[in-house]
């Protein structure tokens, strides 16, 4: 069935991501990156290739990002995992702020510095599906500070929060080209009973 936004009706993935960017960029959030893995295993992390991953980010950040495996290093990232919810980046960077860093953790905030991915929101959605996690980035534009985006948040945040969920449950619906079939309801469930 499909998804619709406003008066516009929404048939694919694509479809959805493309009028999702727009409308969040006039938020001031221009560069998001969703994704949602339905296949995770016992680790934290496992391979992104099992994962749907939808971004309007440059390529040679998600080269680095992505496919060169730093996501694993992300302080948003392991948030998203372990908790449900919305989160400033501040905030979270805040309550690690004890820890000492790594070497990834370095590497990565390097990457991020040159690619101007310093403030933003994530939120990670809630899952009925066992194992299954999803999550968006958001990150503001580059004339703007965490402190633009906490007043953005404040005025707006609600709305900005059910567009993304909404987003979110239409991306599960809606066919994706180039992305294998994600399982049903039924088949997940038939799943968890073999592996029970």
């Amino acid at each position: 069935r499909p998804c619709g936004f406003s008066a516009e009706i929404m048939t694919s993935v694509e479809e959805l991501w493309a009028h999702h960017t727009e409308v969040m960029a006039g938020y001031g959030f221009d560069r998001l990156l969703y994704a949602f893995n339905a296949f995770r295993g016992a680790g934290l992390y496992d391979n992104p290739e099992d994962a749907l991953l939808l971004t309007n980010m440059p390529t040679d950040y998600i080269d680095a990002y992505v496919g060169g495996g730093m996501f694993r290093e992300g302080v948003m990232m392991r948030w998203a995992i372990r908790n449900t919810g919305t989160a400033s980046w501040e905030r979270v960077y805040a309550e690690m702020a004890d820890q000492p860093m790594t070497d990834g953790e370095r590497a990565l905030r390097a990457l991020h510095q040159r690619h101007g991915i310093l403030a933003g929101y994530t939120i990670s959605f809630p899952m009925a599906i066992k194992n299954a996690n999803a999550g968006i980035g958001m990150a503001v534009r580059r004339d703007m500070t965490q402190k633009d985006a906490d007043a953005v948040w404040a005025e707006h945040g609600p709305e900005i929060e059910i567009l993304n969920h909404v987003a979110h449950l239409c991306i599960l619906q809606l066919p994706a080209t180039g992305q294998r079939r994600l399982l049903t309801p039924r088949q997940a469930e038939v799943l968890e009973l073999v592996a029970d």
